[in-house]
């Protein structure tokens, strides 16, 4: 296509566009203008502003209004319609306030080469042609489809006017034709025939545009439409909406994106009845179902006719590398449930096609919880490797398998043009052994779904016999199909790592750190909601749990946990972090005191799958794994030395430098050392980080780097324990670092506190090792993963971060190294180095104009233009040992370090009984792991929930003190299996996760 020809055929394009519809008249508009959205009911509550086309409404990003738009009704039948541009987003609402429709202003931030976001267009129904005037009420915002402001916040377009179909037509066939000569390659035999045509089009229009209109549709209708062999592929589509339920707007904009984008999709299958909209996490649902009950009755029942897919299967579509194996469990019980509750269906596959990266634990996962397959297309963004595959099957640690498609577009926005299609055909990876692939099409990220042109589109390529043959339909069809071909794809092993936004491990530390702890206080409220059910007698409540549980499963979503939304969504889950906390911290103080009441004295808590040790005053008590002891085998332990610059116990030496780094670690038994004195530990390296919330870059190591400054440092002696107290500083940034060592300890426990005022900075915590390491591993979901410790090939040299959950190690034969923590993510695993990244401060996701309306200030008055400024404090230990790695003393002293034993007191009035240690579970093999005792969705049974840490196949034998009338082996779906096991002999393959219907 030559230059001139381009140029002439989209200028003929853009004059169609703009002439699709022709202007009557202009709308009256009144506007009500608040701060934070209302209710229909007190529409009329806000700012009342008369107001005309040009007229600024808002000030602010994120402002609100209800708006009144009134004309006169023009004499027509059909074919008029409401053009409405706010510079916003809005949603038509009908007489009783509900939405109707949702409209997207034609200047909002979106990528043209996915099509035009706009949506401006209400077709009036029926119901008003005979009336003589025209009045309808719209809930307005003040920002567009990613959250910024547009054309000064000033109204665009408020008139009445009339489409022409002609016009429309003809514009849909010379996109569709002009869009396909641009995608097909030079020299195919359709681009002669295309150009001919757009050609012909463009001469009939200069001659005469009215009199030529139908003409010049026909010439291209009659090469579109032309008899022709169709490719081999068979192309199912979804219409899709992404919706980011918190980015760069708050979560309760998300509530009205969402009613928008819903509005739409049922307005347009009104007009196109075959059209199929697909929308996940049944967290939106509820909103709907909550806060817009008339659209949600018609979003149900038009998921009872089929023509909205409820799209699986999780609560929200989280981040898949930072949850607990426990979290991604509960994701899908609450998102089937709802879904089956709400639409009587339980989706059988995992729609996520936006997280940055997945746990190798994850097939196993979904295949105990009948989820069958797997849908993304976020590796697609990889920096270094091109993904080899589009259909293949995801195998997990411990051998299970799902189906997995990724989008062979490689977006889940697709326009649905013919240059979609050619895409398809070009580019999917498995076409010589598969004829099916997926398209999921419309605007999405900010929400809006398909509009007009989309459904437009698709029914033309279903015409055009030389595109591949197009189905709008279900997903769930099309993964039958795809399933038929399978028993060819390739299989892929271990984690989907994606080699982008690895940043997102660190970023906004504070949050991710609420994420861990919650969710360690509800596996041991929900321990001790079992123990005082079962010790006490009569059944206890839970049932308060399920809204805080799902709040926490809300706040992984894949945009708030990894750090990289607007900081509004951070001072608000923050603050609500915080309340959910002392609800569980509440319920587990209440559970507490009632069974040291019950037994007349104080008791030691532990719900690790470990036995603990409990410090107190330079004394220690033994407590046995998940149970109860009254502390009276407190003994004296043996003290540790500190001296300067030694730390030192029976057990360990740690050596410092006179800079604070670790020179040397020695395990005094075997002689074994652990640091190289040439390489010093313990360093506070700080990057420039030139990234943002996401990334900060494949050659972030070659940027400008210094180390902390340790400023002063002491060493004593405390209750027992030998002490190194040392001061960093870096710039205005400081901080503090307690290096602890227990008299009777074989880990060195560290307490880091911050004061962070160094922007465009990355603080890394740097601890080179003394011993050639020959794997590294880290903890993910349910398990653990091995990998070489080097760059060697492409595959390894991307991975230069590493998600890790409780702990992360390097071995080799000899020995090894762990470093546990508290709640940080994100590691770098090679030459020889254990690195955790600390923090980012880095410029918060948004643009000036975001960063001058979101003025949200956290409660120590922090600068919020920046993540990961302001105070952090955390917790690391140390544990090495020679000797062959070994899971389970990792991960017992990983779990005593997020979940320490507690010590709880009686009433003095409480009647003492006899009393002696006990353990409510006992577990035979200590790697076996109970990760969770949770209430039964039935509401009367117990699900006790069992993971193999080993990457072995183990054998165990589970006692119960209080026994069961029946214990049933289940899935994770808390359905009995075929074949299930006795607790008294059960047989564990590697990494895998069994669970239990324990019914009293």
């Amino acid at each position: 296509m030559l230059n001139s020809q381009k140029t002439r055929f989209l200028n003929r394009l853009n004059f169609l566009y703009e002439n699709i519809s022709s202007d009557i008249s202009r709308l009256k508009i009144t506007a009500f203008l608040t701060r934070e959205p209302v209710k229909f009911a007190d529409r009329e509550s806000g700012e009342k502003l008369e107001l005309k086309e040009g007229d600024r409404w808002g000030e602010r990003l994120f402002d609100c209004a209800w708006m009144k738009f009134e004309g006169e009704m023009p004499r027509a039948k059909e074919n008029i319609a409401l053009k409405l541009d706010v510079n916003g987003e809005m949603f038509v609402a009908d007489k009783g306030g509900s939405p109707v429709c949702g409209l997207t202003c034609k200047m909002s931030t979106f990528s043209e080469s996915l099509g035009k976001p706009a949506k401006c267009f209400y077709i009036l129904p029926k119901q008003f042609y005979g009336r003589k005037k025209i009045s309808v009420w719209a809930d307005c915002g003040l920002n567009d489809l990613f959250g910024r402001l547009k054309g000064e916040g000033k109204i665009a377009c408020a008139r009445i006017v009339k489409i022409n179909p002609e016009i429309r037509e003809l514009y849909y066939n010379f996109e569709h034709a002009y869009d396909w000569l641009s995608a097909v390659e030079s020299g195919d035999e359709n681009e002669k025939i295309l150009s001919d045509a757009l050609v012909e089009a463009c001469d009939l229009l200069d001659e005469n545009f009215e009199k030529n209109l139908k003409s010049a549709s026909k010439c291209l209708e009659k090469v579109l439409y032309r008899k022709s062999a169709r490719p081999r592929l068979e192309v199912s589509a979804i219409g899709h909406a992404h919706m980011d339920l918190a980015w760069l707007w708050p979560i309760r904009e998300t509530k009205r994106k969402l009613a928008r984008t819903f509005a739409t999709a049922l307005n347009l299958q009104e007009r196109f009845p075959s059209y199929v909209y697909g929308a996940s996490q049944p967290q939106g649902y509820l909103w709907m179902k909550e806060d817009y009950p008339k659209l949600y009755s018609r979003i149900k029942e038009a998921v009872k006719k089929g023509s909205i897919d409820a799209l699986g299967a999780m609560w929200v579509e989280p981040d898949c590398n930072m949850p607990s194996g426990e979290s991604f469990v509960r994701q899908i019980l609450y998102g089937r449930k709802f879904f089956y509750d709400e639409f009587g269906i339980k989706p059988d596959y995992f729609w996520i096609p936006d997280s940055f990266g997945y746990s190798p634990q994850l097939p196993q996962i979904l295949k105990k919880s009948r989820v069958k397959y797997f849908i993304t297309q976020k590796l697609s963004w990889n920096m270094i490797n091109k993904f080899p595959y589009h259909s293949f099957w995801w195998q997990g640690i411990d051998g299970s398998k799902v189906l997995a498609h990724m989008l062979p577009e490689n977006t889940y926005n697709s326009p649905i043009a013919p240059r979609s299609l050619v895409k398809v055909e070009r580019e999917y990876a498995q076409k010589d052994v598969s004829r099916n692939a997926l398209i999921a099409f419309g605007i999405g990220d900010g929400g809006g779904g398909a509009g007009e042109e989309h459904i437009r589109r698709l029914l033309k390529n279903r015409k055009v016999l030389s595109l591949n043959k197009i189905k709008n339909r279900k997903v769930s069809a099309f993964l039958k199909d795809l399933e038929r071909e399978s028993e060819n794809f390739p299989t892929w092993k271990g984690d989907l790592y994606l080699e982008k936004h690895q940043g997102t491990f660190t970023t906004q530390g504070k949050n991710k750190k609420h994420n861990r702890f919650c969710e360690n206080l509800l596996r041991k409220a929900e321990w001790l909601g079992y123990a005082c059910e079962r010790i006490l007698g009569g059944r206890q409540d839970m049932s308060f749990l399920e809204p805080i549980e799902k709040e926490i499963l809300l706040y992984q979503f894949h945009d708030i946990l990894p750090g990289s939304s607007i900081e509004r969504v951070y001072a608000e889950s923050c603050a609500r972090y915080e309340e959910l906390e002392k609800l569980l911290i509440s319920a587990i103080e209440n559970y507490e005191r009632k069974l040291s009441n019950y037994f007349g004295q104080n008791l030691l808590v532990n719900c690790n799958s470990w036995s603990g040790k409990f410090y107190k005053s330079g004394r220690v008590s033994n407590v046995p794994a998940l149970g109860f002891s009254a502390g009276a085998g407190f003994k004296k332990v043996l003290k540790a030395s500190a001296k300067p610059f030694v730390l030192e116990n029976g057990k360990l030496r740690l050596e410092f430098s006179d800079s604070g780094e670790m020179l040397s670690l020695k395990e005094k038994d075997s002689g074994a050392e652990f640091f190289d004195a040439k390489k010093p530990s313990n360093v506070f390296m700080v990057y420039d980080d030139c990234g943002d919330a996401w990334d900060f870059g494949y050659g972030y190591r070659k940027n400008g780097k210094s180390k902390m400054e340790c400023v002063s440092k002491k060493f004593f002696e405390k209750c027992g324990a030998a002490i190194a107290e040392l001061n960093f500083r870096f710039g205005q940034s400081t901080l503090v670092e307690r290096v602890v060592l227990e008299g009777e300890s074989d880990e060195i426990k560290i307490e880091i506190s911050l004061d962070w005022k160094s922007k465009r900075k990355m603080l890394r915590l740097v601890l080179p090792l003394g011993f050639k390491a020959q794997k590294s591993v880290s903890e993910v979901a349910f398990g653990y993963y091995e990998r070489e410790p080097n760059d060697v090939g492409k595959w390894r040299k991307a991975r230069i971060e590493t998600p890790a959950h409780q702990w992360v190690a390097m071995k080799n034969k000899k020995m090894f190294f762990a470093l546990l923590n508290d709640s940080k993510y994100g590691y770098r695993l090679k030459e020889n180095a254990v690195e955790a990244c600390l923090l980012r401060c880095v410029p918060r996701p948004g643009e000036p104009l975001i960063f001058a309306a979101d003025k949200s200030k956290n409660p120590t008055g922090d600068d919020v233009d920046f993540a990961d400024v302001g105070r952090q404090n955390f917790k690391f230990s140390i544990f090495a040992k020679s000797g062959a790695f070994d899971v389970k003393e990792v991960a017992a002293r990983a779990r005593a370090l997020n979940m320490p034993i507690s010590n709880a007191s009686s009433e003095k009035s409480a009647k003492k009984r006899d009393f002696q240690d006990f353990s409510l579970v006992e577990i035979d093999n200590k790697n076996i792991e109970l990760a969770a005792m949770k209430p039964a969705q039935d509401g009367k049974s117990w699900i006790m929930r069992l993971v193999n840490l080993s990457g072995e196949c183990e054998k165990a034998r589970i006692g119960l003190k209080f026994v069961p009338k029946e214990a049933l082996e289940c899935d994770l779906a808390e359905i009995p299996v075929k074949n299930p096991q006795m607790l008294e002999n059960l047989a564990f393959g590697a990494h895998e996760i069994k669970s239990f219907i324990l019914r009293y």
